[in-house]
């Protein structure tokens, strides 16, 4: 990925080495350009109609054409978004995150709406990804404090924890 010192420079390289005035509109795309979080996860909705978008920033719904017209923002509160899923059956969107050595996060967002229902600590430091059961009766979580967690569906609280993995 590109660093935002690196995109700043590009820009302004580009509008040098063309001779294109600066103008504030080419000032304004490049700092904007420089000063986007990096999009860290990205799942397609069920239907392929739009794609989920998870960053620093939070969650973003686009269109799933090449525009990617933003739809909508969903708010989490976590400071980075890591990994984003569908349930199996579509009705649960599920974003994975948190707080680097502080709190794994993982909230559950009502699909198509798009409405937080809850949002639970989960881990003692980031959850990098989560994933279900293809049965839907289980979810599963890896943490950046080396534990993979098993829950029951409907549960917050594991019923397996897997400690000492690898990534």
């Amino acid at each position: 990925m590109i660093d935002s010192g690196h995109s700043r420079r590009r820009c302004l390289a580009s509008l040098i080495l063309s001779g294109v005035a600066i103008n504030r509109w080419s000032l304004a795309s490049c700092a904007e350009q420089a000063h986007r979080p990096h999009v860290t996860a990205t799942v397609f909705s069920p239907g392929g109609r739009s794609v989920v978008v998870g960053s620093q920033a939070g969650v973003e719904v686009r269109e799933s054409n090449p525009q990617l017209r933003l739809k909508k923002r969903i708010a989490v509160d976590m400071d980075s978004v890591h990994d984003l899923c569908f349930s199996p059956d579509g009705l649960w969107l599920v974003v994975a995150g948190g707080s680097p050595g502080e709190a794994g996060q993982v909230a559950w967002i009502h699909w198509p709406e798009g409405k937080l229902d809850r949002q639970v600590a989960v881990h003692d430091d980031v959850v990098y990804q989560v994933t279900f059961a293809p049965d839907g009766s289980h979810w599963f979580t890896a943490s950046g404090d080396e534990v993979c967690s098993v829950f029951r569906i409907n549960d917050s609280k594991p019923i397996t924890r897997f400690t000492q993995h690898s990534r």
